[in-house]
């Protein structure tokens, strides 16, 4: 995050409605968002919009608390809504998106740009499947209203760095790093098989997690002897278009886990929604259908947990800002298994749920800001890499 980026608190008057602009293009989708939520003591549906135009010039007039945002709609689109409103009139979003392609991807963008959540829509006939996620609808309104709200001054940039002009030269001076524009530029490495002083960091996150990520991942050199494995709580089909994007972000190469992907150093695995990621004895991925954790398939708990167990000392964990407490007992087993953990401060978090969990589990070595975590990871991995030559020996 550069310092052109604020954070609003949560939202006040907790005990007044929370006040929701429903912006859709189907007249009937409006109708039955608003049924649902209106039906919710706690939540008053202030208005509907019919486009990104239209959601606008309603957002400016009503200042609603959070606005539930379809992005697929004709003259002005979400995307384009949310940049305009982000800029004249920062408001808590939550995206309601198709499960295509295009919606994930689009989805995706919207979170980076300042959207705090996303949800799915059903498939098939909208009358008749839009109440299947009623209950999660209304679940994600709370946690948008009650998130930390990211407000940026200004569009980032982004720059191409040569390939002779390192990302990170100085682990003790992380400072013009860490304070640079976004990075677009190809990938610089090759993954490589890993060694017996491999690291491996495991990265957990969820709400506000897609945007944190690309402030984290583009600042890691490659060039670390480190593998990573990476739980962001997104619905299915979403985790290809994460991967891509922050792959064209960032000097790592990172790639959707595939069953029986090898973990490699200089690589980003990110595990897929629906199913559980776990690591085997011989360093390659695997997933299960166990039922959900805490509400979550894929669950970080059970992919650094399969880490710790495989790898020890070895694993360092880093939970990021997200709703709930998945990490925690992850967390807790790396430490008991030699390795360390780092938690997302509270001030840098749009929601501290996790890192919270993960620090009141004893679990967390350091909470660190989101600005100076990529730094404090390269000098942790040198460090825990230098303690496992000392082993060694």
């Amino acid at each position: 995050m550069d310092h052109q980026t604020q954070f609003a608190g949560a939202s006040e008057g907790a005990t007044r409605p929370i006040r929701i602009l429903v912006v859709d293009d189907s007249a009937l989708m409006r109708k039955l968002i608003s049924e649902i939520l209106s039906a919710q003591p706690d939540m008053e549906v202030i208005g509907t919009a019919f486009d990104g135009a239209d959601a606008l010039s309603k957002t400016l007039q009503w200042t609603p608390d959070v606005v539930s945002l379809d992005i697929e709609m004709p003259r002005c689109n979400g995307l384009e809504y949310l940049d305009k409103m982000m800029e004249q009139c920062p408001t808590r979003t939550l995206v309601v998106s198709s499960l295509t392609r295009e919606g994930a991807e689009t989805t995706l963008q919207c979170l980076e740009r300042g959207a705090i959540e996303c949800l799915a829509k059903p498939a098939g006939s909208i009358s008749l499947n839009i109440t299947e996620i009623g209950e999660e609808l209304t679940a994600r309104i709370r946690i948008v209203a009650s998130a930390r709200l990211r407000v940026k001054k200004s569009a980032p940039s982004s720059i191409k760095i040569p390939s002779d002009k390192p990302l990170m030269t100085q682990f003790g001076s992380p400072h013009s790093a860490l304070h640079a524009p976004s990075v677009s530029s190809p990938i610089l490495h090759t993954p490589q098989a890993m060694d017996s002083k491999t690291i491996l960091v495991a990265i957990a996150s969820s709400t506000g997690g897609p945007a944190a990520l690309h402030e984290l991942l583009p600042l890691l050199p490659a060039d670390l002897n480190a593998a990573y494995v990476l739980v962001q709580h997104l619905p299915p089909g979403f985790a290809h278009s994460l991967a891509e994007r922050l792959n064209n972000a960032s000097h790592l190469t990172v790639r959707e886990a595939m069953e029986g992907t090898p973990i490699e150093r200089g690589l980003v695995l990110v595990a897929p929604g629906g199913k559980h990621l776990e690591v085997d004895a011989a360093s390659q991925i695997q997933f299960n259908s166990d039922p959900s954790l805490w509400g979550v398939r894929p669950a970080a708990d059970i992919m650094m947990r399969s880490l710790s167990t495989q790898f020890g000392s070895r694993v360092l964990g880093v939970v990021l800002t997200g709703m709930g407490r998945d990490g925690a007992i992850g967390a807790k087993a790396i430490q008991q298994a030699g390795g360390t953990c780092f938690a997302q401060d509270e001030a840098s978090c749009i929601v501290y749920g996790m890192p919270r969990a993960a620090v009141q589990a004893g679990a967390v070595a350091r909470s660190i800001s989101l600005q100076e975590m990529a730094a404090a990871v390269a000098r942790q991995i040198i460090t825990m890499q230098a303690q496992e030559s000392r082993r060694a020996a």
